[in-house]
């Protein structure tokens, strides 16, 4: 059994939060997290970020979550923004597997390769966050997401504020880290209504290797009130450059170093290495004998990302106690990927043994949202449906590396009529429906009970435009995800003052996922139509069925300097049926894909955890908060893949640390205040076999700030200090950016960053 943290023997000093009592100090300082979820049917918690809370300024949102029970966040950089490495999951589930939304708009799914998801980070300047509302099991069925099997992360923008005015924050950091925000809003106008514009620049360099990572956003939001309706408005804008950390193995770490890196700018040793055989052992720039010498370096990989986003959403009463509201939303995304790869040479006299591939995105999504809710007698009844339409192309494309130099940056989205080579190409459709209808009745002023279901339908249609993979026909046709049925039912019951015991359990589907040859786990991944054929008629979508109980607690102390505490033990029960894999059939199966893998259901997953956290309010100023969680999730079932075995059943779920805890010790006296964040997991697996892992480890943060008064003629002034990984302790961070396999050391591996120190000062205008 793993080293566990030592615990205090009242579930008093267990944390995950602040205590709701302590809400008007701590807005001014420290984050505040509602009581975990009082009132709700499930275990909720809600985080509201205050004026300077104890997060790096340009962190994004998913960061700021980690110190919440059951919540595992891994980085490969100091902000968490770095797509490709960042990976956020919840009791087991990721992120590919949980909802997100912004201001109740649809983010879609979070994964690198998605076509209809939008990250927070590229959504949201971070500083103009309000709050985050997280479910750690089931979502509320109102959620407009198709791919929630796990839980749900309901992100919320700030509304602007009531006077005129300005900000700006300007930080800087370890390797060149810099981050410029302005605000300025407008105040209430005469016609009562007001906005903000808000505008971000943040860039660093990479802590190994070279190259650099940046991101220009802008934000702006109008509000207003008439009669008895609610108008907002909001747009943003985003521009994101990112080169990437190299994926490594373990042998890799142990033998070419913890900050091994890939070549760029230098050319002529990618050049050099790109000739390198199995048999010499040695890339370029390495002093040891590693496998696949051509794969442990490449000349660079880089992703760029540039987005629209908006919604308009109108709101108003029905009668005494009902509301209606009514939303439309449009997201346009462009996006390319890229890689230097040695495996393809470019052609020509000229031309180098590298090549730029590129994996080039392009998606429109529209779509809208109404709801109605409304009181009958002691029933609380709301009803709603979200409807979404979905255009998209991918395509994988070539481009040239002469031996003076690549065509295009890898900061740049190259042009695709300047390719010498379009590998495939494939262009896809997808409409999604979903409906809800919910009853909360109160019994009695101590029990609430809630019965809902939600229906869901997602049908997505993929055709090839160009196939020069050779062989058979790449595949094209649709398939549809559907279950007219999700039942979501629940109980809460009051026990006197703020003590209420809670029980859910739910039903949830997720929809196929979109994406060409070999992207991830789509249907149209596989190599020619009869694989897909044998897989639309054997496939089933993912669902999964989650119990969940608990007691939540809270209440004010005099007892000598302790003054407040409040608390949460929950317990979950998950059965995850269906997993999808790309496998390899065997027998006839075998030759009637001509050896095709086909995507196919695999079997089940059980997860069983607890979840034990709270927080204690002390006098002068002290806050101490703690989570421990506890998760066993296990595969239920062998698979085949080519008639061989692979022995999986009873075996732990990849990347899913049996423990997690967490620990936040705050201090606020008059203009000064401190904080020192402890995080520690377990060890985690990267192969489904468990032949594979990557240890535990502990982490430290410290931050802490000062008020700085009035500078001048400017309004008032904080200057922050924050330090991340402070003991300096070299960890494998993020597992699985290149998938999983059943056995063996992969090369889908990142290692953590260094201790980083950043400095924010931060001034009203």
């Amino acid at each position: 059994m793993p080293k566990l943290p030592i615990f205090p023997a009242t579930l008093y000093f267990l944390a995950g939060g602040l205590p709701v009592a302590c809400a008007a100090e701590s807005a001014v300082h420290l984050p505040e997290v509602e009581v975990y979820g009082h009132g709700e049917f499930r275990q909720v918690q809600s985080w509201r970020p205050p004026v300077d809370a104890p997060v790096a300024a340009g962190e994004t949102p998913l960061k700021s979550l980690n110190r919440l029970a059951g919540v595992n966040f891994q980085a490969a950089d100091p902000f968490g923004s770095y797509e490709w490495a960042t990976r956020i999951s919840l009791r087991g589930f990721s992120a590919a597997q949980l909802g997100f939304t912004l201001d109740d708009m649809p983010l879609g799914e979070m994964y690198y390769s998605t076509l209809n998801g939008l990250s927070i980070n590229r959504a949201l300047i971070g500083e103009n966050l309000g709050r985050i509302r997280i479910s750690q099991g089931s979502g509320a069925l109102e959620t407009a997401a198709t791919s929630n099997l796990g839980g749900t992360l309901q992100f919320y923008s700030q509304d602007p504020a009531e006077r005129a005015g300005g900000q700006l924050a300007q930080t800087l950091g370890s390797h060149g880290s810099q981050r410029t925000w302005l605000r300025a809003d407008s105040g209430r106008l005469a016609n009562d209504g007001k906005f903000y514009v808000a505008a971000a620049h943040q860039s660093t360099d990479l802590w190994k290797g070279s190259g650099h990572q940046s991101q220009d956003q802008v934000n702006l939001k109008y509000t207003q009130v008439f009669d008895d309706r609610h108008l907002s408005l909001y747009y943003n804008f985003s521009d994101r450059q990112e080169m990437d950390y190299q994926d490594l193995t373990k042998a890799w770490i142990d033998q070419l170093g913890y900050r091994w890196s890939n070549y760029w700018p230098n050319l002529p040793a990618a050049i050099a290495n790109a000739a390198n055989t199995g048999a010499s052992g040695v890339p370029v720039n390495g002093g040891q004998t590693v496998a696949n010498p051509v794969d442990a370096a490449y000349y660079a990989a880089a992703g760029v990302r540039r987005d629209h986003f908006a919604y308009a959403t109108l709101q108003g009463a029905t009668g005494q106690q009902g509301e209606w509201k009514a939303s439309v939303y449009a997201h346009d995304y462009r996006g390319a990927s890229i890689w230097y790869t040695p495996h393809r040479a470019t052609p020509g006299a000229s031309g180098s043994p590298l090549s730029e591939r590129v994996l080039a995105y392009d998606s429109q999504r529209v779509g809208g949202l109404a709801s109605l809710s409304g009181s009958w007698g002691a029933h609380q009844l709301s009803t709603g449906f979200w409807y979404e339409y979905l255009e998209a192309t991918q395509k994988r494309l070539f481009f040239p590396v002469d031996r003076s130099g690549p065509a295009w940056s890898p900061y740049r989205f190259p042009d695709p009529d300047s390719a010498f080579f379009t590998q495939w190409a494939y262009r896809f459709n997808t409409q999604t429906l979903q409906y809800h209808l919910q009853d909360v009745w109160q019994l009695n002023e101590q029990f609430s009970l809630l019965a809902g279901f939600k229906s869901s339908y997602s049908r997505s249609e993929g055709r090839p435009t160009v196939d020069r993979l050779g062989g058979l026909a790449l595949p094209q046709g649709s398939l549809t995800a559907q279950d007219g049925f999700l039942p979501q039912l629940g109980a809460k019951w009051s026990l006197g003052g703020r003590s209420e015991l809670f029980f859910d359990l739910s039903k949830t589907l997720r929809s196929y996922q979109l994406g060409g040859y070999g992207i991830g786990q789509s249907p149209w991944a596989v190599r020619n139509q009869a694989a897909f054929d044998l897989a639309k008629a054997q496939l089933n979508p993912e669902t999964a069925w989650t119990y969940e109980a608990g007691y939540r607690f809270a209440g004010e102390l005099a007892a000598g300097p302790l003054r407040g505490y409040q608390g949460a033990v929950s317990f979950y029960h998950v059965r995850f049926s269906d997993r999808l894999l790309n496998i390899s059939p065997g027998g006839s199966l075998l030759a009637a894909t001509s050896g095709a893998a086909v995507l196919a259901n695999v079997g089940g997953v059980t997860m069983n955890g607890i979840e034990v956290a709270g927080a204690l309010r002390f006098a002068r100023g002290w806050r101490w908060q703690q989570s421990l969680s506890y998760t066993r999730a296990t595969y239920d079932d062998d698979y085949f893949s080519n008639q061989e075995r692979i022995a999986i059943a009873g075996k732990t779920v990849v990347d899913t640390p049996r423990w997690l805890y967490k620990s936040e010790l705050a201090y606020r006296h008059g203009p000064y205040q401190l904080h020192l964040q402890a995080d520690y997991q377990s060890a985690r697996f990267y192969t489904y076999g468990n032949d594979q892992s990557v240890p535990g480890r502990w982490l430290f943060n410290l931050g802490g700030g000062v008020e700085l008064g009035r500078w001048g003629g400017l309004g008032e002034a904080g200057l922050r200090l924050d330090v991340l990984n402070l003991f300096d302790r070299k960890y494998v961070s993020t597992v699985g950016t290149s998938g999983y396999t059943a056995s063996g050391d992969y090369q889908t591996l990142q290692v953590g960053l260094p201790r980083q120190v950043f400095v924010t000062l931060k001034l009203a205008l």
